[in-house]
């Protein structure tokens, strides 16, 4: 019987709530990944791209979960030459 994958969350709010503090609290406890706005808007200024909330709102939220899919898919893969 394949091994089932535990449950996984989605955190989401504003700029500012408290996510990455968040997740800071529950990493000794528990398994996350890095919350993934704050990567997607460095990459959106860095090449003078639009994918952030001000200026276009649905491909930003659309790289943030293609960002944290990865993430998330990283973190429950093997890992090799443990």
């Amino acid at each position: 019987m394949p091994a089932e994958k535990p449950p996984f969350f989605i955190l989401t709010g504003p700029l500012g709530a408290g996510k990455t503090t968040l997740l800071e609290a529950l990493a000794p406890h528990f398994p996350t990944v890095p919350e993934a706005a704050r990567r997607v808007l460095a990459e959106e200024r860095r090449s003078g791209g639009t994918a952030t909330g001000e200026q276009d709102p649905a491909a930003f939220v659309a790289r943030q979960v293609k960002a944290g899919r990865r993430m998330v898919e990283a973190a429950q893969s093997p890992r090799q030459n443990r």
